[in-house]
């Protein structure tokens, strides 16, 4: 675990504190970085909502494990490129494609659908997978974040 927090100001929403500051991971632990209600002068954290990060990293407050966690959308992953074969007239062209959308998590798989005239066997699917981003590696210094925390 090593971050650290800087707490620019604080102000009073009825009966919670928003804490505005930033966070600073310099290297990333492995399944997100712990942060602890006391790092922000609270009782509870209720959210940490996350403004702006550096770097590329997409980061989110995982409230469950009170910890933040960091994904790599650029990490190794493949594309998937729909084409209508050359050979078919442009009224049969009207084929479109729709993906099954998945959870970010697992793979998303693409089906072709026939929408047209044409048959599915009119379209190229080349490879129809694109596998999703991955978690940020342990030990990686993934920058700076500003933040406004929510708590009592």
């Amino acid at each position: 675990m090593t971050h650290s927090v800087t707490i620019n100001r604080y102000d009073t929403i009825g009966a919670r504190k928003a804490i505005y500051g930033t966070v600073d991971i310099t290297s990333y632990t492995a399944s997100g970085e712990v942060v602890t209600a006391s790092e922000f002068a609270v009782a509870v954290i209720d959210n940490i909502v996350i403004n702006s990060t550096e770097k590329g990293y997409i980061w989110w407050y995982d409230a469950d494990n009170l910890k933040i966690r960091a994904f790599n959308p650029t990490a190794a992953h493949s594309h998937v490129a729909f084409t209508v074969n050359q050979d078919e007239t442009a009224s049969d062209k009207s084929d479109f494609v729709s993906i099954t959308a998945g959870d970010a998590s697992t793979a998303v798989t693409a089906y072709i659908a026939n929408a047209g005239g044409g048959t599915a066997a009119d379209i190229d699917t080349g490879d129809n997978t694109v596998a999703a981003g991955s978690e940020v590696t342990a030990g990686v210094d993934i920058g700076t974040a500003s933040i406004v925390v929510i708590g009592y």
